[in-house]
């Protein structure tokens, strides 16, 4: 070993400070980027109180138009996806009612299609 050239280096982790109870875990909003954090423990506070939580939908009508839009323009899903600047698929999610569209997503619609999306 007296022909090597370098030293020797000991990288370690950096432990967690141990306490009685263990290592402390992360809360939902140290885990989650800030609104979803906020969102999630929204969330979890109207389940500790038993609330009811109602799920919005996009209205079958706007649906309709929806479709009925992205057709005449001659579109498919993925050119309409395209257009509007949003992820691959989420027409067919949307047109399904699997997808909630973001407040982004309806005003680029709106832009580019002429439809003004509702939700219930």
């Amino acid at each position: 070993m007296d022909s090597q050239d370098w030293t020797t280096v000991v990288l370690k982790k950096r432990g967690y400070t141990l306490s009685s109870s263990g290592p402390k875990k992360p809360t939902i909003q140290e885990r989650k980027p800030n609104n979803e954090g906020q969102r999630l423990a929204a969330i979890e506070k109207r389940i500790d109180n038993n609330e009811t939580i109602v799920q919005k939908k996009l209205e079958p009508e706007s649906k309709k138009i929806l479709i009925q839009m992205r057709l005449s323009k001659g579109l498919t899903q993925e050119q309409a996806d395209q257009l509007c600047g949003m992820p691959r698929n989420s027409f067919r999610e949307l047109e399904a009612g699997r997808r909630l569209p973001s407040g982004r997503d309806i005003s680029s619609i709106q832009k580019q299609l002429g439809v003004a999306l509702k939700l219930v």
